[in-house]
């Protein structure tokens, strides 16, 4: 299946799929309706078993001889063994499914797991993936890498927690960037996928940080990062490669009409902001915002992962409370899900490099607030994780901010909906609600509630017609609002 967005411009289309070598179509010429995402089945009869090539995707409106192509990679490989664990990126979702079935993401980096309790605790509180790093990340310990017997146990103590785990490679991956024939991380990388390619708490594996920096420059050179994406995925097609960006051109790592092959299955983005408000930007110029721009990526819903700091918004914040501030942190995650419908979060948590002091209550504070994001989305997560509906989505709009001279929303909102099973005219409908911090107290007062910043996520099942459907259908959020002024729907 193909997921194609279509922009609201775009009127009386048609897209086509082919195979780009032998000009094979793998689709008919099917309608996709303007401003909204659907899904467009067509056929592997005639491939390959194992395909790494390339597809291309044409749109036409209406009868037009011309036409427009996008390039896309097209990836098959073999069924894995009976019983073997395996990871696939789900476009049609934005996530991956583990052994068949749908993960929304919620963790951290790790530099400081030493024992089964560490990820027990994590587990309690919501937490359902991790990525541990493999070499030291502090500046007074030396970049030695942890023995395999600890990656063992550390995937075993996440295996026992329902746990998963991206494994760290980046910084052998940096090293063979930049010399390829570096024999040490060329085994220390053989050795450590040979060794745990089938564990059950692998997720996939990282392999760089900045990748941008770390990567792009050495384009066109005789052993490109290209050949080392390549060379992993021969030794283990059955786990995607991950790695963590630090600017929004996102699809250099995954677009043909950029790259030679895939450098990344799954993009991280790092999204460290000083305050929530700055994500509260639709990424419409004037009004460009990092989690807005998360929305407007990608054309074909490959899953993205925010990797947001929570504790970068309170720790200087003197002037609040320590409820507001763990409210904060809980609201941040919930915003790039409403503001870059990105619900995967895997949060920005190193040695205590800053600030000096309260780091610990800190970083507690934020496995506990982002935890509990984690259990609340996971309730809700067939509608977060739902596939494209094919139809034009609702949205909702803070009435201050519907201009993008506004400068950001100062209450974020987002609606989900998803068809009722067997009832056509019926749907359930997701609303968060998130209120964002703003630079005054003048300006938030037109939105009301200057102290408040919650978060409401509330699940109602609703006809066409607006008849709501029998209670207890849905979940239902315990939070309550306390400011909902300025919120109205749109469209």
């Amino acid at each position: 299946e193909l997921v194609v967005s279509v922009h609201d411009s775009v009127a009386n289309a048609s897209i086509m799929v082919e195979w780009l070598p032998g000009k094979l179509p793998l689709s008919n010429w099917t309608a996709v309706p303007a401003g909204a995402a659907t899904v467009i089945p067509f056929s592997l009869a005639g491939l390959p078993p194992v395909v790494h090539d390339k597809v291309h995707v044409h749109l036409r409106r209406g009868n037009e001889e011309f036409d427009l192509k996008k390039v896309l990679f097209f990836y098959r490989v073999e069924a894995p063994p009976k019983g073997s664990h395996f990871v696939q990126v789900d476009y049609s979702r934005r996530s991956l499914l583990v052994n068949g079935a749908p993960l929304l993401g919620s963790g951290y980096y790790d530099s400081q797991t030493v024992g089964p309790a560490n990820l027990t605790r994590q587990a309690q509180a919501g937490h359902t993936w991790n990525m541990r790093y493999l070499t030291s990340n502090s500046p007074k310990e030396p970049h030695e890498r942890m023995p395999d017997a600890f990656v063992q146990d550390y995937l075993d103590w996440a295996h026992a927690a329902g746990m998963y785990i991206m494994l760290d490679l980046h910084s052998e991956f940096e090293q063979l960037v930049h010399d390829p024939e570096q024999k040490q991380a060329r085994s220390v990388v053989q050795k450590t996928v040979e060794s745990f390619r089938n564990h059950p708490a692998l997720l996939g594996w990282y392999i760089c940080d900045d990748c941008l920096n770390m990567y792009l420059w050495r384009r066109g050179e005789a052993h490109a990062p290209d050949n080392l994406y390549k060379e992993l995925k021969a030794m283990d097609p059955y786990h995607p490669v991950i790695g963590a960006v630090e600017y929004w051109n996102m699809d250099v790592f995954t677009s043909p009409e950029v790259s030679y092959t895939p450098l990344l299955d799954v993009v991280m983005i790092e999204n460290y902001v000083p305050a929530l408000g700055n994500n509260a930007h639709t990424n419409t110029y004037p009004d460009l915002g990092p989690d807005g721009a998360m929305q407007a990526w990608p054309m074909t819903w490959e899953p993205i992962v925010n990797c947001a700091g929570p504790f970068k918004v309170v720790h200087l914040r003197d002037d609040l409370k320590w409820k507001e501030k763990k409210l904060l942190m809980y609201s941040l995650p919930w915003l790039s899900a409403v503001m870059g419908g990105v619900p995967h979060q895997l949060h920005f948590r190193l040695f205590p490099f800053e600030p000096p002091s309260h780091t610990s209550s800190l970083y507690e504070a934020m496995m506990l607030e982002s935890g509990r994001y984690s259990h609340v989305a996971r309730r809700v997560r067939d509608i977060l994780l739902a596939p494209p509906s094919g139809v034009r989505e609702p949205v909702l709009a803070d009435a201050a901010s519907d201009m993008p001279k506004s400068g950001g929303c100062l209450q974020c909102a987002r609606i989900w909906r998803r068809p009722v099973p067997g009832e056509p005219a019926a749907f359930c409908a997701l609303i968060v609600i998130v209120n964002c911090e703003s630079k005054a107290k003048a300006r938030s007062s037109r939105a009301g509630c200057w102290r408040c910043r919650w978060i409401l996520p509330t699940l109602t099942c609703m006809s066409l017609e607006g008849a709501r459907r029998p209670a207890g259908t849905c979940f239902a959020s315990s939070e309550r609002p306390r400011c909902a002024r300025g919120v109205r729907p749109r469209g």
